[in-house]
């Protein structure tokens, strides 16, 4: 009686539910048949190119044409086995008939990975050699068969671009990074160097993507407040604030927290040369500033004051700035006097100090 009652009740509810049973076997064949079709389609990918089978990539299951049915997309490189790059891509419907396949190695790209947007829906970006182990992306429709590009990114900086939905808008951006190439950097190697945040976002009422750069403490550039001209008094007290935040901070720091405590007050070139040259090895393996750490203090910015004379120098192109004065100081209960002269540079961050050396000495 329960059997009975059970089965009249699942009945019921599969007609209010409109729920199709399926078999065990039917559901055992599916996934089978879904890599049936993708066989088939790297069959005739490797036929119609006179590829090796074994150098077709991967199917990917993707609804690239946006028509509610995945597609098949394969790939592979060229048949001498030169480079990573992709020379050939094969676009596939679900049943493994071609839709496109076509020799691309004019292009040059070595990965493709999916993206979307409001707008376009479900695309391909294609990742691109940028040069020195940088990365670009292109962004390609496909529509009736076609692939067509609509935008392209700059060199992002990193092997290969974050693609992602960060903001969730609903519009996938592409990530990577810039060098930031500015007065404060000028002495920096590639290597060295400070690298911005790059991000492209989709601008739907433009129809392509626009460039968005991100600086070393988050803001976006073009939401900057402007950097005005510097005066005498505003260098002095940046001599001595950058000072104050040199001798108050941890006498044992790691180089990058040493970086993220002085790079308001002291340009980056000022911050790889304490790095590379004013640390000094602690015991268990920590670090520190010589001048925290010793009586050597040659990277410690001397006492300016606000107070007393001081010679202000503002450079034709307002981007930089000279101060010099008399300090007087005292070295194992002597007092001397030296000239200090320190060089101020205007950043997008506002002025910072990038170097200060001794003019005369008593």
């Amino acid at each position: 009686m329960k059997k009975k009652i059970g089965a009249a009740f699942l009945a019921v509810s599969l007609a209010l539910t409109g729920t199709v049973t399926v078999s065990v076997s039917e559901v055992q064949a599916a996934p089978s048949a879904k890599m049936q079709a993708a066989y088939s389609a790297q069959a005739s990918f490797a036929k119609q190119f006179g590829l090796d089978a074994k150098s077709i990539s991967s199917p990917m299951f993707y609804d690239v044409n946006n028509d509610k049915s995945e597609e098949i997309i394969l790939s592979a490189p060229s048949k001498e086995g030169y480079g990573p790059w992709v020379s050939y891509i094969g676009i596939y419907s679900k049943n493994g008939t071609k839709l496109l396949a076509k020799n691309v190695e004019s292009d040059s790209f070595y990965e493709i990975r999916r993206i979307k947007n409001k707008t376009h829906k479900n695309m391909l970006a294609l990742v691109h050699n940028g040069g020195s182990g940088g990365a670009s992306v292109s962004v390609n429709v496909f529509k009736n068969n076609t692939l067509k590009k609509i935008d392209r990114t700059d060199v992002l900086n990193t092997d290969t671009a974050k693609i992602t939905d960060d903001d969730k808008d609903g519009n996938d951006e592409i990530q990577g990074y810039q060098l930031y190439s500015a007065l404060e950097t000028r002495s920096l190697s590639k290597a060295e160097g400070v690298y911005d945040k790059l991000v492209y976002k989709w601008d739907a009422g433009k129809k392509k993507y626009t460039e968005v750069v991100y600086g070393q403490d988050g803001v976006r550039d073009s939401q900057r407040k402007k950097v005005g001209t510097i005066t005498s008094q505003g260098a002095l007290k940046l001599l001595q604030q950058a000072r104050y935040k040199q001798v108050s901070m941890n006498p044992v720091i790691k180089t990058e927290a040493l970086k993220k405590s002085l790079q308001s007050v002291l340009t980056y070139n000022f911050l790889n040369q304490i790095e590379t040259e004013g640390m000094i090895n602690l015991s268990d393996g920590k670090v520190g500033p010589i001048y925290l750490n010793s009586d050597d203090y040659s990277w410690l910015l001397p006492a300016f004051s606000t107070s007393k004379k001081a010679t202000f120098k503002l450079s034709s192109s307002k981007q930089s700035a000279t101060v010099t004065q008399d300090i007087r100081e005292s070295f194992e209960g002597e007092y001397y006097t030296d000239t200090y002269e320190a060089t101020l540079f205007k950043t997008k961050y506002g002025w910072k100090v990038d170097s200060f050396k001794v003019l005369t000495w008593e």
